[in-house]
């Protein structure tokens, strides 16, 4: 398994009417880190392939139904074989805001 642990300074959340995306942002201090999840609907509601993450590491790229754990100050990425961890300080709105797309996009687990 592949492991990566990250601290986020930014978190976009965004839904423009045909998908949705959380995209976690200057990771570690770099503006070339991120981690992209994200999932766009279409008109056939049987069409279905998942989320799309994408990170700085291309490899880790594709359509995946991930398992998220989300605290108020963490969340872990868990698909294929990667564990993609990213720490953050956000208030209890942004949670909330977070934690509503994050349960669109994959299988949420809420922790402490």
């Amino acid at each position: 398994m592949k492991i990566m642990e990250y601290k986020c300074d930014k978190i976009s959340i965004t839904d423009s009417g045909i998908g949705v995306e959380v995209h976690f942002e200057n990771l570690n201090g770099d503006s070339e880190l991120y981690f992209l999840i994200q999932k766009h609907f279409e008109e056939d509601e049987d069409y279905d392939e998942g989320s799309y993450i994408e990170t700085h590491d291309f490899d880790l790229a594709g359509h995946y139904y991930p398992k998220i754990k989300l605290s108020k100050s963490k969340c872990i990425f868990e698909y294929e074989k990667n564990l993609f961890t990213i720490t953050y300080h956000i208030d209890e709105k942004k949670f909330k805001e977070l934690e509503e797309f994050l349960k669109i996009l994959g299988t949420v687990e809420i922790t402490n």
